[in-house]
């Protein structure tokens, strides 16, 4: 794994550290998910009051979308695997998500 290149960085390598993270908490305007990366883009598109007609690709192919035919079943043993490669990717991710929330919950205020 060490020797692909896509998959041998982890989050923590951007920001450097959790406390880090924090401190330059005001510097972050927004952090997307893929599974909700829809949503997340219309609300960019309104903190950058970006133009309507601005969008995400929606082909397929543009997305890079996995085929309908094509099985997507992982084994336990990967899934396993997949948690331990990434642990600190979840944990930075965690970070993420409670710095965002106490963001919007500050400026909801």
């Amino acid at each position: 794994m060490k020797s692909i290149r896509h998959v041998n960085t982890y989050l923590i390598d951007g920001p450097g550290s959790e406390d880090y993270f924090y401190q330059r908490r005001d510097d972050i305007l927004l952090i997307a998910s893929q599974e909700t990366l829809n949503d997340d883009f219309l609300q960019l598109k309104k903190l950058l009051d970006l133009n309507d007609s601005i969008n995400l690709p929606s082909s397929s192919i543009d997305v890079h979308k996995r085929p309908e035919t094509m099985g997507d079943a992982l084994s336990d043993l990967a899934i396993s695997n997949i948690k331990k490669w990434y642990h600190t990717d979840y944990l930075m991710l965690e970070v993420g998500n409670k710095l965002m929330n106490s963001k919007y919950e500050e400026s909801s205020d």
